[in-house]
């Protein structure tokens, strides 16, 4: 149970089917790592893996006043959200589960809280990640995912119904869990113990089932809750599928089996036999009518309750079913039953015949089982990996059927419930008091697999399980988990770094002697040189059983190599010793990433080393997007790169065209954070080139570029990025345009209500959402070309403008570089918007330079990010007010100029509130009054002056208004 933590869509593993995990699984945590609220299914995720419209959140613990059964008040933002996608049936999942009463258990294990999981039910059409994505731009939440659905693996092979056929549980033979003849000499298990089954439902009739069915005989079938548990007549079981008391199987057969398998009734001259051999089972329905696991993990939750409130009953829950598609949602589920009520839970491991991760079983905190043949090999069609902790048979494993049948089936959804008999004759032997030993002593004690390829390698964990060693070997097991990785700084890994390794060891079984040993070592790169190892040992010692330890005072150390490539992928093992025990964890870093994440201040983003911005890869991956802090971050876009145009036919970027970016831009130096920073607070600096360009050829053009951040208001709102752009070819480039093209969700994923305008004064083009006060806008800081704004409709057809929704061809994207489209063609409720901010046209020789520099801006309305505009650019260039006021300036009367010095226009942003008369005069630098504007207008305005009749020279503009005068200096150059 050796787990590392990351994420899949379900299925029943009977033979035939990602958050990665990587081997023996440990939660891994990364102190003060930003991790980004965004949500994209998984490439092997598909429709039918999910409900369509349904969607599952966790309530972040802050809000828990405003959460009911079937809403969440008072929450206003959440509320429009809800309404804008006809959300209904926002209800809680589990209403009846109350909140743990302390955080963590004696182990400092964390105690899942499931009473702030909903789900709601959204507008058919809607775009599910979308959806999601919105949901997650509130910032309420600890998690927004689909509803997956798991589906059945099973390839069921009819067979001679004879008990002799059960090789899987003779005595003494090669295969077996060794259970007839040895282990059932030690015990036939007992009534008392039950094994928790979530699957397709049971045969309650089945002459070979029902006395081994367990009974609620608290809540007699009557039509009341007599247990008071919430649960109406759960005397046989639950159907959380369906939402009844009857957990008989519809649609598909395969629940009836596993119950066979794990729980048969043995030694009644009946059929077959189980590992249980008395062993009592529960069956939790978690399937529709037609056989849809449309409520798994429910089952899991269900089960752990109603442990919790009849006395702990449930020792262990088998879950014959996964899939490639999976979050936290399901790995909260799976710690609610493992550490909040003490349940050993297991998965089986798919049945894809290839190393690969399944859920829930390459979760942390669950066992994996991957399946086993006669012969001591593992199945062809098993899935395995680092992350299986034992194998069971699960080839042509003859058991129950319906219709009070029996056949042979095959499929790691077997073994699973195979394991879990065997586990309920350990516990009724052992009784652990926790549920991790059970897993561990069943897994500490398997027999070795040397014919299984994969078993050397460690991917099929510790060999297939023998039942009777279980129950007479002695045996150790300390664990590590979780492990933090740091690098005591900002925890994203560079090429020379140091970083600290430490861990909580905990012993299960056995006392450990002095001597237990770990050690850190490298298991695999994705290429390059290994970190060096500095300090690779750590003495465990003697611990109790149960008792834990930690290095925190002297962690593993590792030195990162100075020539890692960008994102080395290095995969570290924990080796843990003691006599002969020895267990293995692996977990995975990621080393000299070509992106860095700016958090400092309330603006976030992704500042990459090829061009794009808030996304290192296509699809939302590897990045923050933009988000914006009000107060908790909301994300506001889809996808941003800088677009470098030199004709209709040349545009260098890698926004998409077609579906997917471009691949125009390569980096020549990586990204990296300047330390110390000599700008800002957070300075950023790297190189690219247009060399990769294929579409339409390189322009051809370098750049360096820049990135600035600061920590203090008022400039906490934005994010500077600033690129120097070299002509490296032979030729003059006329008619070059730079800009920054954004498909901009205010909040994310809230793309049919956004509508886009161009502010002229402050050069800034934005986009906010019609249903809150949320603003994005990107602002041209340099004054050296005209400045422009393309604003494009997502929309097929572009409202008559440009159409991105096909093909956004190099000629649209040079159109949006080039042409002004102030605003949107979307009514009053808007739609889905992006926008191209630039700057040109400049003429550049042969080996010349120009400079062009863009502001990144969130904010909560227009005035705010005009404030926030003007305060960028007195940070680029001193030529507007910085948003602290000056002598004689206050909230209802202040001024500035822009740009200065000034060539055509020269614009005076003010604001006057309260006073019966405002006036601005223009004079020279003697003084002398040479424009007069009477009877301006109040509140907040803009007054543009043409500077093309004002000589060249200092001038100064006098703002007065009651007896309140303000004096200010601006400049023109011809």
């Amino acid at each position: 149970m050796k787990k590392f933590t990351s994420l899949f869509t379900a299925a029943l593993f009977l033979s035939g089917t990602a958050l990665t995990f990587a081997g023996n699984k440990c939660e891994v945590i990364i102190p003060g790592n930003h991790a980004p609220m965004h949500f994209k299914l998984a490439a092997n995720v598909h429709e039918g893996d999910y409900l369509p419209t349904t969607v599952i959140f966790k309530v972040k613990p802050q809000y828990r006043q405003n959460c009911k059964i079937n809403s969440v008040d008072n929450i206003l933002p959440l509320q429009d959200y809800l309404n804008s996608v006809g959300a209904t049936k926002v209800a809680k999942i589990y209403p009846h589960v109350e909140a743990p009463a302390q955080e963590r258990n004696a182990l400092g294990q964390k105690l899942v809280d499931l009473s702030l999981i909903y789900s709601f039910k959204f507008t058919s059409g809607l775009n599910l990640e979308k959806v999601i994505n919105g949901m997650l731009s509130l910032g309420y939440f600890e998690y927004v995912e689909p509803w997956y659905v798991p589906k059945l693996h099973a390839v069921c092979t009819p067979n001679d119904p004879s008990l002799g056929s059960q090789y899987h549980i003779q005595g003494n033979v090669t295969g077996s869990i060794d259970v007839k003849g040895t282990a059932w000499c030690t015990t036939n298990g007992s009534a008392s113990f039950i094994v928790g089954i979530t699957d397709t439902g049971t045969e309650l009739t089945h002459p070979d089932l029902a006395a081994n069915v367990y009974h609620n005989t608290a809540d007699p079938v009557d039509g009341s809750d007599n247990d008071a548990d919430g649960y109406i007549d759960d005397y046989n079981g639950w159907d959380v599928g369906m939402n009844d008391n009857d957990p008989t199987w519809q649609g598909n057969n395969h629940g009836v089996m596993t119950s066979g398998d794990a729980c048969a009734v043995t030694n009644n001259s009946t059929g077959v036999s189980s590992p249980g051999f008395n062993t009592k089972f529960i069956m939790c329905k978690i399937a529709d009518a037609s056989g849809a696991l449309v409520a798994a993990y429910q089952g899991i939750q269900w089960l752990a309750d109603f442990s919790a409130k009849h006395g702990n009953i449930v020792q262990m829950i088998s879950n014959s079913w996964g899939g490639s598609g999976g979050g936290s949602y399901g790995q909260n589920i799976i710690d609610y039953a493992a550490i909040n009520n003490n349940i050993l839970v297991m998965a089986s491991a798919g049945n894809n015949g290839v190393e690969d991760q399944t859920y829930p079983s390459s979760y942390n905190n669950i066992y994996r089982v991957s399946a086993s043949t006669s012969t001591d090999n593992m199945a062809g069609f098993s899935s395995y990996g680092l992350d299986v902790d034992y194998c069971a048979p699960g080839n042509n494993v003859y058991s129950t059927t319906s219709g009070a049948g029996y056949q042979s089936a095959s499929g790691t959804s077997m073994a699973c419930p195979v394991s879990a008999g065997g586990a309920a004759l350990i516990q009724s032997v052992k009784n652990y008091t926790n549920a991790f030993q059970i897993g561990e002593q069943m897994k500490q004690t398997c027999d070795p697999m040397p014919s299984a390829t994969q078993y050397p390698l460690g991917k099929l964990g510790k060999g297939r399980i023998d039942i009777n060693n279980a129950l007479t070997q002695a045996a150790k097991s300390i664990l590590v988990n979780p492990v933090t990785v740091t690098d005591n700084n900002d925890n994203i890994f560079d090429v020379g770094e140091t970083i600290d390794i430490s861990g909580i060891f905990t012993n299960y079984l056995d006392p450990s002697s002095s001597s237990a040993t770990a050690t850190l070592s490298t298991y695999s790169v994705s290429a390059g040189p290994n970190p060096t190892i500095t300090n690779g040992s750590f003495t465990i010692g003697a611990l109790a059983t149960l008792a834990t330890t930690n290095n925190n005072a002297s962690p593993f150390t590792a030195v990162l190599s100075a020539s890692a490539p960008i994102n080395q992928t290095v995969r570290f093992k924990i080796h843990i010793t003691d006599g002969t025990f020895t267990g293995d964890t692996y977990f995975d870093i990621l080393v000299n990433p070509d992106y860095i994440n700016i958090t400092i201040n309330d603006l976030h983003t992704t500042i990459t080393s090829k061009g794009r911005i808030g996304y290192n890869n296509d699809g939302q991956v590897n990045g923050l997007g933009v988000e914006y802090e009000n107060p908790s971050p909301q994300a506001l876009l889809y996808e941003s790169s800088l677009m470098i145009g030199a004709s209709s036919t040349k545009v260098s970027d890698m926004f998409r065209d077609a579906s997917t970016g471009n691949t125009d831009f390569g980096s020549t130096v990586r990204v990296k954070q300047v330390l110390p920073a000599t700008v800002s607070d957070f300075d950023v600096d790297g190189s690219f080139n247009d060399a990769p360009a294929t579409t339409s050829g390189p322009i051809p053009v370098s750049v360096h570029h820049n990135a600035y951040a600061w920590q203090t208001a008022p400039y906490r709102k934005f994010v500077i990025v600033k690129y120097v752009i070299t002509n490296t070819g032979a030729s003059t480039l006329s008619g070059l345009y730079a800009g920054i093209m954004s498909d901009w969700d205010v909040p994310n994923a809230n793309s049919g209500q956004d509508k886009a305008s161009w502010d002229v004064p402050n050069k800034m083009g934005y986009v906010y959402w019609v249903g809150n006060n949320l603003y994005a806008a990107t602002k041209v800081l340099t004054n050296s070309a005209p400045p422009n704004c393309h604003v494009v409709d997502n929309v097929s057809g572009g409202n008559g403008d440009i159409d991105p929704t096909t093909n956004f061809t190099t000629a649209d994207k040079y159109k949006a570089l080039s042409v002004l489209r102030a605003s949107d063609g979307f009514s009053a409720t808007g739609g889905d918007v992006m926008n191209c901010v630039s700057s040109g046209p400049f003429t550049v020789n042969a080996g010349d330079s120009v400079t062009v520099a863009f502001a990144l801006i969130g904010g909560d309305n227009l005035a705010d990010i005009q404030a926030t505009a003007c305060a960028a650019q007195d940070k680029w260039d001193n030529s507007c007010s910085t948003g602290v006021f000056e002598n004689g300036e206050t909230d209802n009367f202040w001024a500035y100029a822009y740009p200065s010095p000034a060539t055509t226009n020269v614009n005076i942003a003010y604001n006057v509130i309260g006073y019966e008369h405002a006036a601005i005069r223009i004079m020279n630098s003697l003084g002398e009054v040479v424009m007069t504007y009477e009877n301006i207008q109040q509140g907040r305005n803009t007054l543009t002056l043409d500077a093309s009749k004002l000589s060249a020279g200092n001038y100064f503009f006098q703002l007065k208004a009651g007896e309140a005068v303000l004096t200010k200096r601006f400049s023109v150059m011809k």
